[in-house]
């Protein structure tokens, strides 16, 4: 049986060294579809029309403090309807500077019974 449970083509592109599109496994490919998800804009995922667009529909220039802490919980409800259980976030952190976003994250992925961080950045 293969080690490779979970997989996702990379957002970045590119080709492994047979020619194929680089392919993330694992707790790689679950950080790739979330730092995917999180700069996409809503209806633009491929065959998922009702999903997406979790952040930036809801960062302004004026975003405060507390609409962040409220942002935290929205994203854990969010997930939960776009990836189905694939992953829990256990911690959300964001920094906001010279207007990006930068968001630091711990994820539980149950197929992999493994708890992983990620961090990624956004404009805004």
């Amino acid at each position: 049986m293969s080690d490779k449970i979970i997989g996702d083509y990379s957002i970045f592109g590119g080709v492994d060294d047979n020619g194929q599109l680089l392919l993330n496994t694992n707790e790689n490919a679950v950080k790739n579809s979330i730092n995917s998800w999180f700069g996409s804009k809503f209806s633009e995922r491929l065959r998922y029309y009702n999903t997406g667009g979790v952040i930036i529909g809801q960062i302004t220039k004026n975003t405060t403090k507390e609409r962040l802490s409220d942002l935290k919980e929205y994203l854990k409800d969010a997930s939960q309807k776009d990836f189905n259980d694939l992953f829990y976030f256990t911690n959300i952190k964001f920094t906001l500077s010279n207007r990006e976003l930068i968001i630091d994250y711990t994820i539980y992925i149950p197929a992999l019974a493994k708890e992983v961080n990620g961090i990624t950045g956004l404009k805004v």
